[in-house]
Order: structure tokens, then C-alpha cells, then sequence
């Protein structure tokens, strides 16, 4: 069952499961599922293609309902998905407003609210570019904008950064954790790299292979201040990478 409401702090769900059918066969994709997410948190869920947390993003965003068990959001998610899925007869700036424009702002006033915001976002002079004159860190950017200017307290990303080479990779995780001090969110995180995770989260949830469901839960304690570059090459990093690894194999 979805329920979505306003009091919660952020998302809680309790004994998930959700079963499909691919091609006449039923997959069982989440089993038992169990996470607490409060306000203002920033949780990322890790684990191996496959086992279900792409799923659990959906079912987070009312997208699908889970099979058994419940998912108890608060009322406004803003889901970002694997693909930017820019608009390619949009300019950036139009792509950004769309998620204004969806929610029934009139285009011009859409426009208005995202255009400043360009500069803050690295993406200053780019305003009336096409996505293919985009490279892929600023496709991203623009498709973060848009998720942010949905207006929504939690963010539900799905390897946002999945497409991207290592080096861009690493200056987006950066950027991510600026623009999230500038305009705090709580923020779920989908992905299967542990590096990400440990560099942007304060959590990490560990998920077996399919059936998902919850194998470990790993605190993240980021020194205060320090840079991406000065926290993953702490010993600090290191180990808990060691013990989100462990709780991997």
C-alpha cells in the first residue's frame, strides 16, 4: 500500500515487497523491504543490478505500488531518473522550466524562475544551448535543476551520475553536495558505486541481491568541512568502504 502525507518526516517503508511479470515469468523484486528516511537525511541504498532499487524509487514516487507491505511518503517527491531525459527541441533553459510548466505555471513566469538560477548551477551562458551542444555533466546539471525546481523536499535519484567518465563524475559528486548546502533537501539516493555513496551520503543501505531487502546499514561520519579529494583519501573513507564491501560480499 502507498500512502503519501505531509506529516511524515520524509518516507518509511515497512515489510516491502513487489512482485512483476517479464515475459509471462514472475520476478520477485523486493522481499521484506524495511528503510526510514527522516528529514533532511541523506541516504543512499546500494547493491548489484537488479535487486530492486531502481523499484523502490518508483514505488517512492507513487510511480508503481508495491506488491505487499506499505510505503508511507510525504506528499511531495521530485524523482530524477537513470536518463536526463532533456527535451531536444527544448533550449536548457526551457528544459529547466519544464518542471514548472508541468505543474501548471504559465511558460514565461517557468522561464523567470529557472533563469536565474543558472549561474548557481555552472550552467551561465548555456541558457539557450540544445542538449546536444550539452556535455553530459551539464545535461545532468540542467536535469538537477529541474528536479530542484519542482520544489519538492525529497529527492529521489537513480544513478544520477551513472552515464558520466570518472573525472566528471567526481567533480558532479561535488557540485551535488554544494547545491544541496545551498538549498537543503533530503535526498535518496540509488546507486551501485560505494564510493558515491560513502562521498555524498551520511548513510548507507546495503541490499542484497534480488529479492532486495536491507543486509546492513553503515553510518557516515564526513569530516566536517573537507573536501570530496581530503575524504575519499582518508583512512577514514577506507575503512568504511572496507565495511560497506564486507557487507557486499
Amino acid at each position: 500500500m502507498y500512502t503519501s502525507k505531509q506529516s511524515l518526516a520524509a518516507a518509511k517503508f515497512a515489510d516491502l515487497s513487489l512482485t512483476y511479470t517479464s515475459r509471462g515469468t514472475p520476478v520477485v523484486a523486493l522481499s521484506g523491504f524495511d528503510l526510514t528516511v527522516g528529514a533532511g537525511e541523506r541516504v543512499a541504498v546500494v547493491g548489484p543490478s537488479g535487486c530492486g532499487k531502481s523499484s523502490l524509487l518508483a514505488i517512492a514516487a507513487g510511480l508503481i505500488e508495491p506488491t505487499s507491505g506499505t510505503a508511507e511518503i510525504e506528499e511531495a517527491v521530485a524523482l530524477m531518473p537513470q536518463r536526463d531525459l532533456l527535451v531536444p527541441w527544448r533550449s536548457a533553459l526551457r528544459n529547466a522550466a519544464l518542471a514548472l510548466e508541468a505543474q501548471g505555471t504559465p511558460r514565461a513566469e517557468a522561464i523567470a524562475a529557472a533563469e536565474p538560477l543558472f549561474e548557481r548551477f555552472g550552467l551561465a551562458g548555456f541558457e539557450n544551448s540544445r542538449t546536444w551542444e550539452l556535455s553530459g555533466g551539464m545535461r545532468q546539471r540542467v536535469a538537477f535543476l529541474r528536479t530542484m525546481l519542482a520544489g519538492r523536499p525529497l529527492l529521489a535519484l537513480d544513478e544520477p551520475f551513472g552515464a558520466l567518465d570518472s573525472i566528471t563524475r567526481g567533480q558532479m559528486q561535488e557540485w551535488l553536495l554544494g547545491a544541496l548546502a545551498a538549498e537543503p533537501r533530503t535526498l535518496l539516493l540509488v546507486t551501485h558505486d560505494i564510493d558515491e555513496a560513502l562521498a555524498l551520503c551520511s548513510r548507507v543501505v546495503i541490499v542484497t541481491p534480488r529479492p532486495g531487502s536491507v543486509a546492513a546499514e553503515l553510518s557516515v561520519e564526513r569530516p566536517e568541512g573537507s573536501t570530496r579529494s581530503e575524504w575519499i583519501t582518508s583512512p577514514e573513507f577506507a575503512a568504511a568502504k572496507a565495511s560497506a564491501l564486507e557487507a557486499l560480499s
